[in-house]
């Protein structure tokens, strides 16, 4: 049911006064995972077929370094154009207050 609701939020709602470009943001976030995911067996690919072939652990923590810049960088935009992010109204009363 929460999903449901956060999709019919309206801007006022939603805690952010740019909607436009609030949906523009989300939109581009949502296109952006088949690229992402489009490229990660190739890169991995690429990856093992090098002479010295990265071991597995480094190879991970490099994949969970670069996953971690990103989700910093979209959330600091999303911060910036939505004014704050996830704040205030409209609350799914999960955090069991009443």
């Amino acid at each position: 049911l929460a999903p449901l609701r956060a999709a019919e939020a309206t801007p006022e709602e939603d805690g952010g006064g740019g909607g436009g470009l609030d949906t523009a943001l989300r939109f581009g976030v949502l296109l952006s995972v088949p690229l992402v995911w489009g490229t990660y067996a190739p890169a991995v690919r690429y990856i093992y077929e090098q002479p010295i072939p990265i071991p597995g652990l480094v190879f991970s923590a490099i994949y969970y370094v670069i996953a971690l810049a990103s989700l910093t960088t979209i959330s600091f935009a999303a911060a910036t154009a939505g004014g704050g992010g996830g704040g205030g109204g409209g609350g799914s009363g999960v955090d069991g207050s009443t």
